[in-house]
């Protein structure tokens, strides 16, 4: 699998992460987390990161507990968790259109840190987890506190043409509405799947009527920007989806399909278009 350089796009050689112009790429011993982005990124994310680790340990959502991690997305750390609970139908959801499947390449994007990941590995996938934070208990950084191993690969996810491709399977793991585009996000996933593979998105949250939505988006930034000085993402986002998002979806070919365990929420969002409904996504040859 060849892999391209972010700054020139020459070939890198992936034993010693160092590209055809001698651009060198830092990997890191614990838990080998490899660092494949631009310098000019590299000194975004240091400018933001720590705000965004600031900011999450204020509202008490960083696990600081190693042993936490290898029962993610469950286990008594979470428990009384809504967000945890709602990772634990993603879970169901992969288990369900991986149950008879051979070991897979899988691209995992948006990896966050490593909670479904680890699952993949421990099925027998061979994984490739992409995402941009590098936090050690908010990003890629968590997976050494994971018994599997993969491929922790700090990127920019807007560019996934460094990426060698061909990969049987690939997963966008709760991020789609975080893309500038996200029906754009999508076709660029699907190039990365290989001739008869599939792709599956989770957690997608659209909304009927986004207005309350775009107001706690605008609360975020206005206490981003009063705090750190900067904007609460990375890039330019609307940081949801809405009806005409899911109907670009549905164009570039993806199956929308309702979380079961979710019906009570879909129903009062049907009667409430400020609430989301809740779908995840399949597309490929035997999408259903």
């Amino acid at each position: 699998m060849t892999y391209r350089c972010p700054i020139c796009h020459q070939p890198v050689d992936s034993a010693a992460w160092t590209c055809a112009s001698g651009h060198r790429f830092q990997v890191e011993a614990a838990g080998g987390l490899v660092r494949l982005v631009t310098p000019e990124f590299a000194a975004q994310l240091a400018r933001f990161l720590p705000a965004l680790e600031d900011y999450r340990a204020r509202l008490g959502r960083r696990l600081l507990d190693p042993a936490a991690y290898p029962l993610l997305p469950g286990g008594p750390a979470v428990a009384r968790d809504r967000e945890w609970r709602q990772r634990q139908y993603d879970l169901e959801v992969v288990r369900r259109r991986l149950a008879r499947a051979a070991p897979l390449t899988v691209l995992e994007i948006g990896a966050y840190n490593g909670w479904l990941t680890h699952h993949l590995a421990a099925w027998g996938h061979a994984v490739t987890a992409v995402e941009p934070f590098t936090d050690p208990y908010d990003g890629l950084g968590a997976a050494r506190f994971y018994p599997e191993r993969w491929l922790p690969l700090q990127l920019d996810l807007r560019d996934l043409s460094v990426l060698p491709g061909g990969y049987q399977l690939v997963i966008l793991n709760r991020c789609l509405a975080s893309f500038p585009n996200p029906a754009e996000a999508l076709r660029h996933a699907q190039a990365q799947v290989a001739p008869g593979g599939q792709l599956l998105t989770l957690g997608l949250q659209v909304f009927g009527d986004p207005a309350r939505k775009v107001r706690r988006v605008a609360e975020l930034e206005a206490d981003f920007q009063e705090r750190y000085g900067f904007s609460a993402y990375l890039w330019p986002t609307r940081a949801y989806l809405d009806r005409a998002d899911q109907a670009a979806l549905r164009s570039a070919g993806l199956r929308l399909r309702a979380y079961a365990p979710l019906w009570l929420a879909d129903l009062k969002a049907r009667l409430t278009p400020s609430l989301p409904r809740h779908y995840w996504g399949w597309w490929g040859p035997n999408a259903r």
